[in-house]
């Protein structure tokens, strides 16, 4: 069996008997094994934490454990595959665990610095009530992030994303071969697992370095409980999501020095906040890993940074790690906070301790993680080569900011167009509300700096002791809110602005509760003033607290409604399809874009063949002389000469697999691509490090090795669609070579010569515009038929062969397939129409603006439809009724792309309409509707829309197809 063709495994449920009850069986062994196998790399470097920060040791062990972890699977993956390096890893962290607590046993963690250079102890530390009201809390944002799920078990992941289509293949590949040493490889490097056509993919991560921590994370997961990706996928997030709760926790009361209820009240907030929740429901899994480790990154490097304590300074550097093996694009934030907390320690009189924390921090990162470190060079080197920023806000991915008040968790959705922006009727939604309660959060918010910057006396937590406390809350926050800034309104970059939001939510909500309990810490006997503050900050925190809560759970029902990734049936794929059989998979409605994406990811044991789209790139594999099996939309039958669809050996998800009609000794589709697609570059500086590929590899994936350079947002380039070429037959005729088991176009009697003299039954199918009669056979023997318009099957029962026998026609027709049988498999001797069939014939041009499409149909009584669609899957840009441009199946239509207007040859407008939308990558369909229900939709033309101009437009056919 070739490499990459081990069958997929099988999942069966649990053996609880009730689906629902069974999934939840599901969540409790993805939450329990990911807990273990945290608590268990974490628990050695643990050890490390400082005195200042031993209240805070549990919120902080997931982190610890996830960093750990990440650093340690990094160097396994090298050489192993996680199903044996998962293991290893466990081996080792329950060794280095038992030996680090055996000889460094609980109590008071030593510290190798004077106590007055440690943080503070912390104010009224409760373990009880407080630990249990954070361990609630994380309970309640892995609810909330199951919410999309429960009781959806066919569902591959949350929301409407395309990212599962890189993390689902991706774990498993993991999991099954080692990650390998590639420094020098562009994007774009082979990876083991070739013949899975997702898996080239993998290489937009900056392969072999960062960003792998929660794909190998994911592996291991499946590892050890035996899960398949797609089933361990969205509960692992949610996980994740839990875990993040004590560790803001730990930022809020260890880093930031805040009292136990507004640090129990800043992370209610945060496990509630609807942004931090989008990140997770729409799988963003390196974001989701960040969740967890920026808070507790930020809190170990500050006293570091304080300390200058090394093993403090080890802790914070294998954090750090962590952080850029998990997501690189959190480092600006991290960044800004610690270096705001460093000059403040270097202008001081701690200068020392800040330059040896700050130092040693910095190298034992890059000494656990060498690789990372240096391709983070070369991202950022390509990054500034290709425009930076400013390139990158001139892509279409986010062309507009997320509002402040959706990263403070008053608004569902960020409106931005990426993913789902769902308009519910909550009152503090409208512009209005929303605005006045950001502003109430932001005048706790100056409160609480005015706290720490003024307030000596009152608390000590408040006062600003170098970077320390609350002095390190005005500084982190400033420098957060000054990064945001830059991005906002200095350097407009949309995407950056919209991906950091949530990740700086804790830094945005601590200022307020800061100042929400310098409102309640009051004691009596007080004046009735300061009673009253009290009774204010009890009715701000419980209403803003009321406010974000139903707002997260509105966000929380949103990613309900908007789960569509409804393939988890299609595992079946996995067993009833042999290992290494070939199928062809037909594109259409329900199967391209991310449902493609699946069928591959379950048809990754097999060799998938076929000309498609998934959501992030395309497969380009012909084959010509069919496969062993064919996928398609269940309301379509392509090539019914050669599938038998009538006895599909599976069913379900809309699609329908059928194997190859029994008895056929030869098939050739005569479809042949004149052209390979043609990935160009986006014009757009920065966007893609895509220049050109015009070569294809054998197992239908572009070849990338010299022609990307680290890319930065992937692949966003319109591909040139094949021009198709089918023979044509006129009144001179085409020619064909039959043989008993082959077929050839044209005199090739001399490549069958050695064919056995049979006798065999010939026939062959063709396509007509217009009713034709056509004759065919050898010489001396011709038979002549009529022919509809449309897609028909016409046989020659006993052909003795091999010979050579001819096919004319009065009209012009296209010779699109043939196939060679036994004498005993002949159905009929009349033409056979194929109904289902569509045929179409595209070419056109484009002057300006105006495009002008030159189509000829044969649809039956199908209704066409233009229609178009911006490319991920969001808005639509119009559509317009062609029954009046296409007279008996033919005709002109011009489109103005522009003025987004359609009209006939002459001029006359057709009934349609088309809607305002922004930049984009935009894609046009032929759609067929019978009864109002789309049955079909064929690719017509690819353009993109930059500052409101149409840029890169391409057919997406040409030549004549069929489907």
């Amino acid at each position: 069996m070739k490499r990459g063709r081990t069958a997929v495994r099988p999942y069966r449920m649990l053996p609880v008997g009730f689906p629902v009850l069974d999934q939840f069986g599901l969540f409790l062994v993805v939450a329990a094994i990911t807990l273990a196998l945290l608590m268990v790399c974490g628990l050695a470097p643990l050890r490390l934490l400082p005195p200042a920060l031993a209240p805070v040791a549990l919120g902080l062990l997931p982190a610890t454990g996830l960093a750990a972890f990440s650093v340690g699977a990094y160097w396994v993956s090298l050489a192993l595959p996680m199903e044996v390096g998962a293991w290893a890893l466990v081996a080792v962290g329950v060794g280095a665990g038992a030996l680090a607590w055996w000889t460094s046993p609980p109590g008071p963690l030593p510290s190798e610095g004077r106590r007055g250079d440690a943080l503070p102890s912390l104010p009224g530390t409760g373990v009880r009530w407080e630990g249990l009201a954070v361990m609630g809390l994380a309970a309640l944002a892995l609810v909330l992030a199951l919410v999309p799920i429960v009781g959806r078990p066919e569902l591959l992941a949350m929301g409407p994303n395309w990212d599962v289509e890189i993390y689902l293949p991706l774990a498993e590949a993991l999991q099954r071969f080692p990650n390998g040493f590639s420094l020098e490889h562009p994007a774009g490097a082979p990876f083991p697992t070739q013949g899975d056509p997702l898996m080239w993919r993998l290489n937009f991560f900056d392969p072999r370095s960062g960003g792998l921590a929660f794909s190998l994370l994911h592996s291991s997961l499946g590892a050890l409980t035996g899960l398949p990706a797609y089933r361990s996928f969205a509960p692992l997030l949610a996980c994740l999501f839990a875990l993040s709760v004590p560790g803001t926790w730990a930022l809020l009361r260890g880093g930031f020095g805040l009292g136990r209820g507004p640090a129990v009240w800043a992370t209610a907030l945060l496990s509630l906040n609807s942004a931090v929740l989008y990140v997770v429901v729409l799988g963003f899994g390196q974001q989701v890993a960040a969740l967890v480790l920026l808070p507790a990154a930020l809190t170990v490097g500050m006293v570091a940074l304080r300390s200058g304590e090394p093993r403090t300074a080890a802790l914070a550097g294998l954090l750090l790690a962590g952080l850029i093996a998990a997501y690189t694009p959190a480092l600006p934030l991290y960044g800004a906070v610690l270096a705001a907390v460093g000059i403040v320690g270097l202008a001081g009189n701690r200068r020392g301790h800040a330059l040896r924390g700050g130092g040693m921090l910095l190298a034992t990162a890059v000494a656990v993680y060498p690789l990372a470190a240096a391709r983070l060079g070369v991202r950022l080197a390509a990054f500034l080569g290709e425009g930076g920023t400013r390139g990158l806000t001139e892509g279409p991915e986010v062309r507009a900011f997320a509002p402040l008040a959706w990263a403070l968790g008053l608004l569902p959705g960020p409106g931005v167009g990426v993913g789902w922006s769902l308009p519910v009727a909550l009152p503090w939604a409208t512009p209005a509300v929303s605005l006045g309660l950001v502003a109430v959060l932001g005048g706790l918010a100056l409160i609480g700096l005015a706290a720490a910057a003024l307030d000596r006396t009152q608390f000590p937590a408040l006062r600003v002791q170098g970077a320390t406390g609350s002095g390190a809350l005005l500084l982190g926050s400033g420098a957060a809110a000054l990064l945001l800034g830059a991005l906002r309104f200095v350097t407009p970059y949309p995407y950056g602005y919209f991906k950091l939001l949530p990740m700086a939510a804790d830094l945005l909500i601590a200022p307020a509760a800061l100042g929400l309990g310098w409102l309640a810490a009051r004691r009596p006997p007080l004046p009735a003033p300061a009673q009253s503050s009290r009774y204010l900050a009890v009715l701000l925190g419980g209403g803003l607290l009321v406010v974000v809560g139903v707002t997260g759970a509105t966000a929380a029902a949103a990613g309900r409604t908007q789960s569509v990734h409804t393939f988890g049936a299609a595992a079946r794929l996995a067993e009833v399809v042999p290992a290494g059989a070939s199928v062809c998979i037909t594109g259409g409605p329900g199967l391209e874009g991310p449902p493609a994406a699946a069928a591959l990811l379950f048809l990754r044991h097999a060799e998938p063949y076929g000309f498609l789209r998934t959501g992030y790139r395309t497969i380009f594999r012909p084959a010509p002389r069919g496969c062993d099996y064919g996928l398609a939309p269940a309301a379509t039958r392509p090539d019914p000469e050669l599938y038998a669809w009538d006895r599909p050996v599976w069913e379900g998800v809309g699609w329908r697999l059928a194997p190859r009609e029994a008895g056929i000794l030869a098939f050739r589709d005569f479809g042949h691509i004149a052209q390979p697609p043609v990935i160009a570059r986006n014009p757009n500086p920065g966007s893609s490090g895509l220049r050109r590929v015009e070569r294809w590899r054998p197992d239908g994936t572009p070849a990338l090795e010299a022609a990307l350079s680290p890319p930065l947002l992937g692949v966003l380039s319109v591909t040139a669609g094949p021009a198709v070429a089918l023979p044509v037959i006129d009144r001179e005729g085409v020619r064909l070579t039959v043989g008993s088991d082959d077929i050839a176009l044209g005199d090739a009697g001399g490549s069958l010569a050695g064919s056995a003299p049979e006798q065999r039954t010939f026939a062959f199918t063709v396509i007509a515009f217009q009713p034709t009669r056509i004759s065919f056979g050898p010489a001396g023997a011709m038979q002549t038929v009529p022919v509809p318009a449309g897609v028909t099957t016409l046989s020659h029962v006993r052909l003795d062969t091999p010979t050579a026998l001819t096919v004319r026609s009065e009209g012009t027709v296209w010779l699109k397939s043939a196939a060679v049988r036994p004498v005993s498999a002949v159905p009929v001797v009349p033409p056979a129409p194929h109904p289902e069939s569509v045929a179409l014939q595209v070419d056109g041009d484009r002057e300006g603006s105006v495009v002008r499409l030159d189509l000829h149909l044969a649809a039956g009584d199908l209704v066409p439809v233009l229609d178009i669609y911006r490319d991920d899957g969001g808005s639509h840009w119009g559509w317009w009724d062609l029954r009046g441009a296409l007279a008996a199946g033919q005709g002109a239509v011009q489109l103005d792309l522009e003025r987004k207007v359609a009209t006939t040859r002459d001029g006359t407008p057709l009934h349609g309409q088309g809607w305002p939308t922004g930049d984009g990558l935009y894609r046009g369909y032929l759609a067929l509707y019978r009864d109002s229900t789309p049955v079909r939709r064929l690719p017509l033309l690819a353009f993109r829309v930059i500052r409101g101009a149409v840029t890169e437009f391409a057919l997406e056919q040409r030549g004549v197809v069929v489907q």
